[in-house]
This record gives structure tokens, C-alpha cells and sequence, in this order.
């Protein structure tokens, strides 16, 4: 256990490992990394805490193989506090995202790998997203997860100004900065040509008005999501070592199998395990 406690537990029929995949253990995300070309020292997820890995390690002093651990979703959207998504006050669909100097540094629309990796390039291995008062996604007073504004702003999890030279010094810039900034995006946008960076998808309305605030400045990081590494089993669930071979009474589903995630997955997985346990234990 995280206290140290080492519990035993003996199974009649056969043990279902279903730990989830391994998005919070940052020793297995660095050990098995072909995402990012940086990695910072503190990493966190938006995934569960409790997806450590155990199982797959659990499994693999049994003789299971994990196979394609390296095959990690990231999400650049993360919060610089918590790692989570609740926070988020910006147009993720159609992103302006600037770095800690106030300038544009990649094509936003790339999958969310590559845009993670150009983050860990910034000063501070961070971004932030810019959005106007139209493309912040907060609705009366309060943002697309239900968290109200004013409790973003006190909590640092955005910075808010009713005008972009009030921005540049709240994020400690030179003057113009920002107007220049949000001038070239705009342009971007409007036309669909971007000169720095070459980027051709935008959103109706990702724009923003240089006249009208308020603007909203929301920094992110690059958090682990999901994790499609793991064991490999057979079609009953059956865990496999190295010779694919099945190891007797030991079963896996969930993201803990190769290339498996999400809820309904999962449940499935779990539901057609036990069919197995069942058919293999009656015979």
C-alpha cells in the first residue's frame, strides 16, 4: 500500500488486474518517454492519481510482457496547479496560445503530442491561452466546467485584464507586446494564411477584438492523459508471458491491456473476463 503495508490476498478461481494504465507514475512515463524531446522534472496528469502501473509491474515479476509503453497520449492543456481541466478558460477548439514572453512559438492545431513537445521548449516548460470575452467560454460569470470566473482569478488560475496593455503588465511584458501579438494572430485567423508558422485551421471567431476586453490569460502545461501500453492477452482476457503463452489465473482489463482505454472499454473487458473465469473454472 502507499503506507507501506504489504497485504496478502489468496483468489479461488483466478485474479482480474484492472489498476488502469500508468499516467501518474512519472518514473514509468520518463523510463519509456518517445513523446517529448524535454521533459521537466515535475510532471502531472489529469488522469487518476491511482494509475500507477502497479498491476503491469505486478505482472511482469510473473513473467507478463508490457508491450508499447511508450505509446503515451499527452494534453497540453493541463493546469500549472493541479494538472487538471476544470480550470479552462480559452477557446480549446480553435487555440491562440503564447509563451512566457507574449508571442506565438507553434502552429496550435497540431495533435497534442506535438504541441506538447513544442511546450516543453518555453521558458518554464509552459504556455498560456489568450481568448476575449466572445471565445473565453465563461457564461455568466462562470467557465464550461461550472467553476465561476472570480474563483479562477483569486486562485491563479487566470489572469484577467480589460485591455491588452493592462495584460502586458499583469504578465510583466513591454508595452505593445501583446497588441502585437494578438495583430498577427488576427490577421492569421481572418485570412488563413499564418506567416510564422504556417497554419491553415481556424475557427470561425477564434479572433480576438484588439478594442474590447476583458482578455483572459489561462496557463497550461503538458499533463499525461492516457496510457495505451500495457499487457497482452488473449481473447478471453488471459494474460500472456513472453512466449504468448497464458499465465494460469491471471486476467487484465481495462488500460492496463495493450491499447485499451476509456470507461466503456473497460467494463467490457471486465464483463467478458469474468465469462472466461466462468467457462474456464466449469469445465
Amino acid at each position: 500500500s502507499s503506507s507501506g503495508e504489504t497485504y496478502h490476498a489468496a483468489a479461488e478461481k483466478a485474479v482480474i488486474l484492472s489498476t488502469g494504465g500508468f499516467s501518474a507514475n512519472m518514473d514509468l512515463i520518463r523510463k519509456y518517454n518517445e513523446t517529448t524531446t524535454v521533459l521537466p522534472d515535475a510532471i502531472m496528469t489529469d488522469n487518476c492519481v491511482g494509475d500507477t502501473g502497479d498491476g503491469i509491474l505486478m505482472a511482469e515479476a510473473v513473467g507478463a510482457v508490457a508491450k508499447d509503453m511508450g505509446n503515451v497520449m499527452w494534453l497540453p492543456v493541463g493546469s500549472i496547479i493541479d494538472g487538471g481541466t476544470s480550470h479552462l478558460v480559452g477557446n480549446t477548439s480553435s487555440m491562440f496560445m503564447i509563451n512566457k514572453e507574449g508571442v506565438r512559438f507553434a502552429d496550435e492545431s497540431l495533435d497534442r503530442n506535438s504541441l506538447c513537445n513544442e511546450i516543453f521548449g518555453q521558458t518554464d516548460n509552459m504556455a498560456y491561452l489568450i481568448s476575449d470575452e466572445k471565445n473565453s467560454g465563461i457564461t455568466d460569470g462562470y467557465n464550461a466546467y461550472g467553476v465561476s470566473e472570480e474563483s479562477l482569478i483569486e486562485n491563479g488560475y487566470v489572469i484577467r485584464a480589460e485591455s491588452l496593455a493592462e495584460l502586458d503588465e499583469k504578465m510583466e511584458l513591454e508595452p505593445g507586446t501583446l497588441e502585437n501579438t494578438v495583430e498577427q494572430f488576427n490577421i492569421a485567423a481572418k485570412t488563413g494564411k499564418d506567416e510564422l508558422f504556417g497554419r491553415t485551421l481556424f475557427e470561425s471567431g477564434s479572433d480576438l477584438d484588439p478594442e474590447k476586453g476583458p482578455y483572459y490569460v489561462c496557463p497550461i502545461v503538458p499533463v499525461t492523459h492516457i496510457t495505451y501500453g500495457g499487457l497482452e492477452v488473449n481473447d478471453g482476457f488471459q494474460v500472456l508471458d513472453a512466449n504468448g503463452e497464458v499465465i494460469n489465473g491471471l486476467y487484465a482489463a481495462g488500460e492496463i491491456v495493450l491499447n485499451v482505454c476509456g470507461f466503456s472499454y473497460s467494463m467490457a473487458d471486465g464483463y467478458f473476463a469474468v465469462q472466461d473465469i466462468l467457462q474456464q473454472t466449469t469445465k
